[in-house]
């Protein structure tokens, strides 16, 4: 896990981020943004190049200001356990269980 934060190097364009000046950053990573109040939202690098990431941010880039945003990148990309389980079962787009019933376990 990368523990820099970049700040202050960020764009919005609807729900997408530029992080100019990001390095070391791969293609559908997942990255933490947090905002000014300290409130942390999911995101996932949809573009990247040795200057710059472009990240979805999955709840949205409502009340984030470029003084107050932080992003950081997780190095790893999303996962999801896929079995028989999964059947009739309703996930957000992160696979967080959307009907109250526990996440779930791989085997």
């Amino acid at each position: 896990m990368n523990d820099i934060y970049y700040c202050n190097t960020l764009d919005f364009s609807g729900n997408l981020i530029q992080v100019r000046g990001a390095r070391c950053v791969g293609f559908d990573e997942r990255a933490e943004v947090r905002a000014s109040d300290g409130s942390l939202r999911t995101g996932q690098v949809l573009a990247c190049s040795e200057a710059e990431a472009t990240v979805q941010v999955f709840e949205g880039t409502a009340a984030l200001t470029r003084d107050g945003t932080a992003v950081r990148f997780l190095g790893e990309v999303p996962e999801l356990v896929v079995s028989e389980e999964l059947l009739g079962r309703a996930f957000d787009g992160l696979g967080r269980p959307r009907d109250d019933l526990p996440p779930l376990l791989g085997r």
